[in-house]
């Protein structure tokens, strides 16, 4: 009776730690932590807004992000600008909130591997459904295409 327990929780246990994920695009399973695969230095694949690609407007060197596992980040813009200050995740580590020197924004995770990470965001210090949302897919800047 005891095996016919075990190997009867066993399958419920993988499926249940594989099919969970904090993310809605993944990943189910991480050996890295969250503050690891976020700490980078990050380009643009992707960019979307509400939902239509205009990924031309920041293709190549155009936006760069890097985030410090110490919580310091850096945006630079296409015209060099750049945008410094600090981060942190929210209590359940869904969200990731960047303090600048004149606002504070937070990005929606939507998916943190270490080769991949997706952000949205309406640029408002939370989330506003009503808003526009701009959504960012990045890479690492070292795996980005060369042209």
């Amino acid at each position: 009776m005891l095996k016919f327990v075990s190997y009867s929780i066993l399958p419920i246990l993988i499926i249940s730690l594989f099919s969970c994920s904090k993310y809605d695009e993944g990943p189910g399973l991480s050996f890295r932590s969250k503050k690891r695969r976020v700490a980078n230095e990050w380009v643009v694949e992707t960019y979307l807004e509400n939902g239509i690609q205009t990924t031309t407007d920041y293709q190549g060197d155009e936006l760069t992000w890097e985030f410090e596992k110490g919580g310091e980040f850096d945006i630079t813009l296409k015209n060099d600008d750049k945008i410094s200050g600090t981060w942190e995740f929210n209590e359940k580590k869904d969200n990731i909130i960047t303090y600048g020197e004149e606002n504070t924004v937070v990005y929606k995770i939507i998916k943190l591997k270490e080769k991949e990470m997706w952000l949205s965001t309406n640029f408002l210090d939370h989330i506003d459904p009503q808003a526009n949302l701009y959504e960012f897919h990045l890479i690492p800047f070292a795996d980005k295409e060369v042209n």
